[in-house]
């Protein structure tokens, strides 16, 4: 399910970003690890997302703002926050309000934060 909505959400929200097929998706225990139910890691051009998420709407959410990371190439700065918005606002023509409304907190949640401060405060619905 996660590489197939990973695809599907290259194709919808990020159409010109890795045409080539070089990133790739990687499940893993990085919660515990890291602390962070996703990362983006550009030197192996690897989105990791942890295991421990299961719901699609947060899978969506999580792969997003880390892929909006691997376009940006920036931390939770303001390109990396305009990005997410555009995937917001594509959110809203494909008329999943709900995934508009969550990219919305997630650039809300890191609008005062600096540039290269790691915060986590996404928090996964049971």
């Amino acid at each position: 399910m996660q590489q197939s909505l990973f695809n599907s959400i290259k194709k919808s929200y990020f159409p010109r970003w890795d045409q080539g097929s070089h990133w790739k998706l990687k499940v893993a225990g990085i919660r515990k690890r890291f602390g962070e139910f996703g990362y983006c890691d550009d030197v192996s051009k690897t989105i990791y997302i942890a295991s421990e998420i299961k719901k699609k709407s947060d899978l969506q959410v999580v792969m997003i703002h880390e892929i909006c990371h691997a376009v940006t190439r920036t931390g939770h700065g303001k390109m990396w926050a305009r990005r997410l918005l555009k995937a917001a606002k594509k959110a809203k023509e494909l008329k999943n309000f709900k995934l508009e409304a969550a990219l919305k907190k997630e650039v809300a949640i890191y609008k005062n934060s600096p540039s290269r401060l790691k915060i986590v405060k996404f928090k996964m619905k049971k």
